[in-house]
This record gives structure tokens, sequence and C-alpha cells, in this order.
């Protein structure tokens, strides 16, 4: 979106400029990206339609069902292993004001579920995973968060490897899933008939945003809200949209990544001396881009404070994510549910548009 935009809004879905209105310049950066294994991944619908081919194809070799999982999670991570028969079992993440903390188990691990968060460094200890590995722990490496971090050793110990690309990029649908050894069993994709209204809305916004008087936000968002609910009860074995594969061959990655770590810095910079709020990381340090800089706020009143005012100015920070109801009350991952607020800093928007969100968290108190 441009600055000289005649409507200003930021974040929530992706708008769409369609036709794409140019080549990616970096070709040869693509399979790179998104083909760390050096073979041909299966494009999905989404993460939690990854999720559950892996479930599937697991059913075959996996005996036991137990998935020991990160507790800072979304229920979109939870919900396909449930209904394919999986347990669930937490490892506690915490925050102890300077970085994430995990509390890790010596048990016997069946499935072992990897992520990162936000696109920072947050490994577990490799040696941990490694000896669980050797244990015969099946390791799932979700890669969303992770998708531009360089020299991720999460890759080298996975046996299956996963990203939801549509929370980086301007598609409506795309997830692309990857087996280590073997190939996954034939799931018959087919196409999704409820995607194609979610683009045509992301088309909407991107018209609403450039001054459409015709075209009313409360129309695009009944479509937003309307896909995400298809998606919670109807996301198996769905591939992506001719169209979303269309749009990601047009993304000049290295632009994404460059705009995304100079926003990120901004907020750095600008917001480092308020005192009610912490970075949940202290730092982006090398190779990182961000998905969102996550910051943890002084209390949750203040932090639901901070987002309602900051949607009074049309800027929608999300909350990662709504606590399922599987976390115990005495987990240490309560004290992130609780407080945390993810800051946008994608490629849509610049230092100026960055600027209006620190203006207004300084505006706060």
């Amino acid at each position: 979106m441009e600055e000289n935009s005649l409507r200003c809004e930021i974040g929530s879905e992706f708008e769409i400029e369609w036709p794409p209105s140019r080549i990616s310049k970096t070709d040869g950066y693509f399979p790179r990206i998104l083909n760390p294994l050096g073979k041909e991944g299966v494009l999905l619908l989404s993460g939690r339609t990854a999720i559950d081919c892996i479930c599937r194809d697991l059913q075959s070799s996996c005996r036991e069902r137990r998935v020991y999982m990160p507790a800072y999670c979304c229920s979109s991570m939870i919900v396909p292993f449930i209904r394919n028969g999986f347990s669930i079992e937490f490892y506690d993440v915490g925050f102890d004001g300077e970085e994430i903390t995990y509390r890790l188990t010596d048990e016997k691990i069946d499935v072992l579920y990897l992520n990162n968060y936000f696109g920072f460094k947050t490994f577990l200890d490799i040696e941990w995973i490694r000896q669980k590995q050797k244990e015969g722990s099946i390791i799932i490496y979700d890669r969303t968060h992770s998708l531009f971090l360089k020299n991720d050793p999460y890759i080298d110990v996975a046996d299956y490897i996963f990203c939801s690309l549509r929370k980086w990029f301007a598609m409506a649908s795309g997830a692309i899933l990857y087996k280590k050894n073997g190939n996954l069993i034939d799931f018959n994709l087919r196409e999704c008939s409820y995607v194609q209204a979610k683009f045509n809305a992301q088309i909407l916004k991107a018209q609403y945003l450039t001054g459409d008087e015709s075209v009313r936000k409360e129309i695009f968002y009944s479509v937003f809200a309307e896909f995400s609910h298809q998606l919670e009860e109807d996301y198996a074995d769905y591939k992506m949209d001719d169209k979303s594969i269309l749009l990601l061959k047009s993304m000049d990655f290295m632009e994404l990544m460059d705009r995304r770590r100079r926003n990120a810095e901004l907020l750095y910079t600008e917001l480092r001396d308020v005192g009610w709020l912490k970075f949940l990381f202290r730092s982006m340090g090398d190779g990182v881009v961000p998905l969102f800089v996550p910051v943890i706020i002084e209390t949750p009143e203040l932090r639901d404070k901070l987002r309602n005012i900051l949607i009074t100015r049309q800027i929608y920070c999300p909350i990662h994510w709504p606590k399922d109801t599987m976390i115990a009350p005495h987990m240490e991952v309560n004290r992130i549910y609780d407080r945390e607020i993810s800051l946008i800093c994608d490629q849509r928007y610049t230092p100026n548009q960055i600027s209006g969100i620190v203006q207004t968290i300084k505006e706060l108190k």
C-alpha cells in the first residue's frame, strides 16, 4: 500500500492486486526459501491442512499417538491432531523478562512438534532434540514463523516440515509440506470451493484502500470472517489455489525481507524506552526476518487498552493467540498469552506508517 493511499488501514488480511503487477526478480531465491530439503513439496490450502496430512501419513508407521508440543500455540495446530486420534501433551513456554524459556521432559516422546516464534531465534536445545530422535521420536517442524530465518538447525533434524505461506504473503490460500524420507501417502487433493470468495474480498480491500467509494469495508471483512469460520471446520485434502500459486511466484522475496527488517528495526529503536513494554526478544540478531514484533505489556488490562486504542486508529495488531481450553491455569505460558500483542512490521507499510504505530503507543500512558 502506497503512502498516498486515500485510505489508510494497517494490518488484518492482505489486500491483493490482480493480476500481479510484477514478476519476481529473484527467481533463483524461490527454491532456496521454499524448498529447504531439495525435493518437491506439496502445495496445500493451509497449515492445518498440512498437519492433517502429516497425521494421516503417520497412521501407517506410528503406533503410539502422543504429540509433545509447545503450550504457546494456536488451536489450529492442536485440532487436526485431536481429530486424527492423537493425544496432546504440552511443554511449557515462559518469558523471564529477557527471553523465551522452555520446560522440557526427560520422558520418551512419540511425536515432537517444533516451531520458532515470529521469525526470531527461539530454538530448543538441538542436542536434546537429537537425543529424542535417537530414542525414536518423530520430528514435525512447523516452519511458518521462521520461513526466512537463516541457518535454521531444525531443518536438519525434522522428519516433516511445513509452512503456512499465507501468513507472509498476499495470497488467498497456501501452505507447503515436505517429508524428508520417503513419500507422503496419496491424499487425492482437490480444489477448495470457498477460497475464491476470499480472493475476491482481498481484491475489494485493495480497491477500498485506494479510495474506491463503491466498496464498503464491512463487505470484505464479513467474507474474511466467513473464510476463517469455514477453514476451522473444513480444511482436509485441499490444495493451494492456482491464483495463489501465481501470486507466490511473483513475490520479490529480497524486497520483502528488507522491508520487514527495516520496519522491525524502527519499532525496536523507537519503543525501547517505553517502560511498560518489553520486547519478547531483546533484539533481532543476524539472519532474522520478523513475521511480527511481539511485545509483552505490563498488565493484561493495559494490553487490552492498547489494542483497543490501536483499533480506533485503524491499526490492527493481533494477539497470539486466543488461549486454548487445554492450557492449564498454572502454566507459565499464561503470562505470555495474557500480555502479548504483535506489532505490525510487514512489507505493505512504509517507515512513516510504522511511525504511526509508535506514536499511538507512546501516547497511551
